[in-house]
């Protein structure tokens, strides 16, 4: 991976964490993370998205979990709070990129 592309993934896996902070139940679908990703610039696929939380459920910054609607099944990622230190600044890892300390986004459009 290049060092353009792993940056990208950084700053998705960061956008990601921070929609799921500032979601009230601190939780959300791969569609809409996938809308919000999309919203500041990023286009991944569906396969793309699931891979990006299974690297997060592995690394402890979110929990995955498969719910059951109508006979289909949607996966769901719910933020922990080592998930949520790395968001607002005061954790870091090396695969997801550092927020600006002043300027933590309060909402999907403030990430760009």
């Amino acid at each position: 991976m290049s060092d353009f592309a792993f940056e990208m993934l950084r700053h998705q896996r960061l956008v990601v964490l921070l929609v799921l902070l500032r979601s009230p139940s601190r939780q959300a679908s791969v569609g809409v993370l996938r809308i919000s990703l999309q919203t500041v610039g990023f286009h991944p696929s569906h396969a793309t998205m699931v891979t990006m939380l299974d690297w997060l459920h592995e690394n402890g910054f979110v929990v995955k979990k498969t719910l059951e609607h109508l006979g289909q099944s949607i996966q769901v990622a719910h933020l922990t709070q080592q998930g949520a230190d790395i968001a607002n600044g005061s954790a870091e890892h090396d695969g997801i990129r550092r927020p600006d300390l002043f300027a933590v986004p309060q909402t999907v459009e403030d990430v760009h």
